[in-house]
C-alpha cells in the first residue's frame, strides 16, 4: 500500500495527530474522568512520537493509536488504585506527635499570653529570633529588610515583650495576693 506522507517524521507526526487525535480523545474520553481525557490523549501521542517509527502507516496507525490508548487507560486505573490504596494506608497510620521544640520551651502560660497580646510583626520578629535561633542577618533575610532594620525591630519587639511581660505578671501577682489575703 502506498501513501502519500509527508517529507518529515514531524510533517508525518503532525498529519497523524490532526487526523487522529480527536478519535483517540473520544475513546478516552468514554473511559476515564473527563479532566484526564487531554492529559492522556498527549500521552499516547507521546509514547507514539517516542516510537514514530514503529508506527505503521494507513489505517493501522489509528488502531496502534488506540491500542496504545487502551494500554494508557490500563495503567491510569493502576496507578489511581495505587494511590487510592496509599492514600488509605497513610489515613490509618498513626502519626508520630512532632512537637515544635520552640514551643515545648514554653511551658509558661504568661510567656504564651504575651506572646499572644503582641502584634503580629513584632510576634513573628520575636519567633524567629529566639524559638527559630535565627541571627540578625537570617531575620533580615527572611523578612527582606536590611540586617539594621532587623535588629531594630527585635529590639522593640523584645522592648514591647518585655513591657507587656511585667505588666501581665504583676497583674497576676497581685490577684495571687488577693486570693491569699481573702484566705
Amino acid at each position: 500500500m502506498v501513501t502519500n506522507s509527508p517529507a518529515s517524521p514531524a510533517e508525518d507526526f503532525r498529519a497523524a495527530w490532526d487526523t487522529h487525535h480527536q478519535r483517540v480523545r473520544q475513546y478516552l474520553s468514554r473511559r476515564v474522568m473527563v479532566d484526564d481525557v487531554d492529559e492522556l490523549t498527549a500521552q499516547v501521542f507521546e509514547v507514539a512520537w517516542r516510537r514514530w517509527t514503529e508506527v505503521p502507516d494507513g489505517p493501522e496507525r489509528l488502531w496502534w493509536l488506540l491500542a496504545t490508548a487502551h494500554r494508557t487507560t490500563g495503567n491510569y486505573y493502576r496507578s489511581r488504585t495505587r494511590r487510592g490504596n496509599l492514600v488509605a494506608r497513610v489515613a490509618t497510620m498513626a502519626r508520630p506527635h512532632i512537637e515544635d521544640a520552640g514551643w515545648a520551651s514554653v511551658e509558661n502560660v504568661l510567656v504564651r499570653d504575651v506572646l499572644a497580646q503582641m502584634a503580629a510583626g513584632d510576634r513573628e520578629v520575636l519567633m524567629l529570633s529566639v524559638w527559630d535561633d535565627l541571627d540578625v542577618a537570617a531575620v533580615a533575610l527572611m523578612l527582606g529588610v536590611s540586617a539594621e532594620a532587623a535588629q531594630k525591630r527585635i529590639s522593640r519587639a523584645r522592648n514591647r515583650f518585655k513591657v507587656i511581660y511585667e505588666q501581665s505578671n504583676q497583674n497576676m501577682s497581685d490577684d495571687n495576693d488577693s486570693r491569699t489575703l481573702k484566705q
